[in-house]
């Protein structure tokens, strides 16, 4: 059976098509720009007449065009990533109508924000194959108020069930991680003030009303305070979102985020059941760290010491840092293949449930599940591979989404196992 192609697959050879036809049709000093059609039920590959895409910035002279699609205005780059044979400039690309609401800001290389354009503009579900989103309420479940001691933050106002999506959001300011070596701290400082002043009043007062901890230049204080680290394009992105901001920090949270790459958008997910009058949290650092890492990563990262109520405890820190660090002993006991047997892995896994519900760390279970089925495939038990594997696959795409690279390589994963039971049974 020939394979299906990967949505990565399918992006590129878009990508390509697009460029090929903009490319042949454009010259910097006659171009028109045009718009996508976007026909569900057309072929994938209409007539060459037909396609009228617009060529993305980076196959143009930014400096000769009007028109930058898919932004709507001129990209503010580094005249330092210009210069010499760099072929992908660090730019800031804005975007004043993103969503149809608000604006986009987005620092990055000249590559990356070029096949954005499919993602941006021209979402057609069809060819996703993407889950249909849950419908979010008419008004929102939650409050944003102040609370003593911690500034404003997010409050539900009724009861929210385990599992509901609290809000979406999307980005206001993404940002490149690792920026090119050439390029210093304050130019790209620079870039992005420059962009920032573009965006509508209204919003530019919005996202510098956020909390601020680490110092400097007020809008760079803002972006390393409050950044969700993402991907995008397949490439680490620090992402600014005004409304998930709002939600401050708890060791042992009752909300998890949720990123899209193909939506741009985050969503907050009810890890455990809200009472009405209870603080909608999240956890900064990855909920599997011990309390000294915990404490190192948001004093670093967000410059503040966590004074929740797990943190408070001594008692209870010590038994979660006591569950963490077995966990890590089982995982490097299943990893030694000369001394597993059936028994003793079954035994190891029975041991990671227990501590996942003690430590309320279900959100793991995909990675762990992940490391279970790969366990058990090696020792020869496909069907045992496949019952985690399977299970690893539900928890991946509920936990981190349906197109995040660990859900579709969990995916991928299921369906070798399933290839490889049938061979054994030839």
């Amino acid at each position: 059976m020939i394979p299906s192609p990967s949505l990565s697959t399918l992006l590129a050879l878009a990508a390509a098509l697009s460029a090929v036809d903009a490319v042949a049709n454009t010259t910097a000093s006659s171009w028109v720009p045009r718009t996508c059609d976007n026909n569900p039920t057309g072929p994938l590959t209409p007539p060459f007449k037909q396609r009228s895409c617009r060529a993305p910035v980076e196959l143009l002279d930014y400096r000769k065009v009007t028109t930058h699609y898919p932004w709507t205005h001129k990209p503010e780059c580094a005249p330092s990533s210009l210069e010499g044979k760099n072929r992908h400039p660090y730019c800031a690309f804005t975007r004043d109508d993103f969503r149809g609401t608000q604006g986009l800001i987005v620092l990055t290389d000249s590559d990356i924000a070029s096949d954005l354009g499919h993602i941006l503009d021209d979402r057609d579900p069809k060819w996703w194959r993407a889950p249909a989103e849950e419908p979010l309420p008419e008004t929102p479940p939650y409050s944003i108020v102040y609370l003593e001691e911690k500034g404003l933050g997010v409050v539900a106002d009724r009861f929210i069930p385990k599992g509901t999506v609290i809000m979406r959001d999307a980005p206001a300011i993404l940002k490149l991680v690792d920026r090119p070596k050439s390029l210093d701290k304050d130019e790209a400082i620079i870039v992005a003030e420059r962009a920032f002043v573009k965006l509508p009043k209204e919003e530019q007062m919005q996202i510098l009303d956020l909390a601020r901890n680490m110092g400097g230049p007020r809008l760079d204080d803002v972006v390393r305070t409050n950044a969700f680290r993402i991907k995008l394009q397949g490439v680490e992105h620090y992402g600014v979102f005004k409304e998930v901001a709002r939600l401050n920090h708890e060791c042992r949270p009752n909300a998890i985020t949720r990123w899209s790459s193909m939506r741009v958008q985050m969503e907050v997910i009810a890890y455990k059941d809200i009472k009405p009058g209870e603080e909608i949290t999240l956890s900064y650092a990855p909920l599997n760290m011990v309390s000294d890492d915990r404490a190192d990563l948001i004093m670093g990262t967000w410059g503040f010491q966590c004074q929740c109520s797990l943190c408070k405890s001594e008692a209870e820190v010590f038994l979660s840092d006591a569950h963490r660090r077995q966990m890590d002993r089982i995982m490097e006991e299943l990893d030694i293949a000369e001394v597993r047997t059936p028994v003793l892995v079954a035994d190891l896994a029975e041991e990671l449930e227990e501590m996942i519900d003690e430590e309320s760390l279900d959100a793991q279970r995909g990675d762990i599940y992940g490391i279970l089925s790969r366990v058990y495939s090696e020792m020869g038990d496909f069907k045992g591979a496949l019952r985690y594997a399977e299970k690893g696959s539900l928890k991946q795409e509920y936990y981190k989404g349906w197109d995040d690279s660990r859900t579709w390589q969990a995916r991928r994963f299921v369906e070798i196992l399933k290839m490889r039971i049938r061979r054994s049974k030839m």
